[in-house]
């Protein structure tokens, strides 16, 4: 039988939802107004107010990363300075990095609607809940953790590596759920094959996954290796989060009352129809220190249905195939694919195949590769020389190769794939 947090919001009749919405939307949008960023962008496009309906809301013109970059840390700010509470940083896997500041009263909605999502995703009041995700200027970690105790689970903050530490905290403590990014759930899988745990016999019995892209063999190999059910989610670092899994497994859910998500023509801007693929472009209803409104996420995705799912939620369902439009990054005036470099990396033997792109404006690029737990010290140089030569050929670039034992590629990343380091002052 499903649970909600929020009954009557998650099930509520959809004219009803769609009523709610526009309310929260309208809210929103007069707040923005009162924004410097907001008034003169809409201002140049014919507007002389915040917009009333969803008709005037759909002539807005859309806002990218770069208004959030270009105003930090206070110039996209719509709350006095006094109410903020804290501060999250992307990890810039697109550009340079920006700042997003939240208010006490958007952290206790974060835990609410946190809290609804974990429920959606299989976690009960009560759970022993083991977060492994970083806790630090990247948002997931404690936004994960105040929502596992809004819900009212015991929260273990066990924060990324030391594996056998983890597993260990797993058969002591009881760990009924496990957040972890998707090579992490195996990572653990590994080590404690290693140890002999048999995972069938622990209390082990939900696995959420966070940022990461999840292939349907990696869900497939997750649930069979920890013999727990995986739901999968969405988010961003500057939205929040958009999508989550509920028994049903059937897409993810977008909380109509948390934020109003489009999938748009990234050419045109035109809105497409459900089932096409487009940009998601994301409005958040309920985040008032730094509210975007038609929001560019640079993700592409589809909306998967509109109608009520099988758990009985009546909200919006996107597919969990979400990918970047655009994965080409630009290194000292060379375009490069990070797909380019997996290929390099998968064709390996001796590397798992999980890697991590840093950049730094005034240095080469390095490239941490992950090793397969066979390779022996001794051949290590060897393997450098070889991978950075192969690189070379194949982007024209010269990369700074590193190798780490499984397992410590820096948590911080999530799953991405590039991790743009600027120069910040001193």
């Amino acid at each position: 039988m499903t649970d909600y947090y929020h009954p009557r919001i998650e099930t509520m009749p959809r004219k009803a939802l769609d009523k709610l919405q526009e309310g929260l939307l309208r809210k929103i949008c007069r707040h923005a107004w009162n924004m410097e960023t907001y008034r003169r962008l809409w201002s140049q496009s014919g507007f002389t107010s915040a917009p009333s309906s969803r008709e005037e809301f759909s002539k807005l013109p859309f806002i990218s990363k770069d208004v959030i970059v270009d105003g930090f840390p206070y110039g996209f700010c719509a709350v006095p300075r006094d109410e903020l509470a804290r501060l999250y940083l992307t990890s810039g896997s697109s550009g340079r990095p920006a700042g997003v500041l939240l208010s006490r009263s958007d952290i206790d909605a974060l835990a609410n609607f946190g809290a609804r999502s974990l429920m959606m995703r299989g976690v009960r009041p009560g759970d022993v809940y083991q977060m492994t995700l970083a806790y630090g200027l990247w948002a997931a970690g404690l936004s994960g953790h105040a929502s596992a105790e809004r819900l009212g689970c015991l929260v273990i903050p066990a924060g990324p590596g030391n594996t056998q530490r983890q597993i260990w905290l797993m058969k002591t403590m009881g760990t009924t759920v496990l957040n972890a990014v998707p090579s992490y759930h195996l990572r653990i899988a590994q080590v404690g094959e290693e140890m002999g745990v048999d995972f069938s016999k622990l209390p082990l019995r939900v696995a959420l996954s966070t940022a990461g892209r999840l292939e349907p063999s990696t869900r497939k190999e997750i649930q069979e290796r920890l013999d727990a059910e995986l739901f999968n989610s969405y988010g961003t670092t500057e939205t929040g989060g958009i999508g989550n899994e509920c028994e049903a497994h059937d897409g993810l859910h977008v909380w109509h009352d948390v934020c109003l998500l489009e999938v748009v023509d990234p050419k045109t801007g035109e809105q497409v129809a459900a089932g096409e693929v487009g940009e998601i472009v994301v409005t958040t209803l309920q985040r008032f220190t730094m509210p975007l409104v038609r929001y560019r996420t640079g993700d592409r995705g589809k909306v998967l249905s509109e109608e009520p799912c099988a758990c009985g939620r009546t909200h919006q369902r996107i597919s969990e195939d979400i990918s970047r439009l655009d994965d080409m990054l630009k290194i000292r005036g060379v375009l490069v694919s990070p797909s380019t470099v997996e290929r390099i990396v998968k064709h390996c033997p001796e590397l798992s195949g999980n890697f991590l792109i840093q950049v730094r404006p005034r240095s080469h690029p390095a490239l941490i590769c992950e090793l397969n737990s066979w390779v022996r010290t001794a051949f290590e140089d060897e393997l450098v020389k070889a991978v950075a030569a192969e690189l070379k050929n194949k982007t024209g670039l010269t990369f700074e190769v590193k190798l780490v034992r499984p397992g410590e590629l820096p948590a911080e990343r999530g799953e991405k794939r590039v991790q743009i380091i600027p120069d910040l002052p001193v």
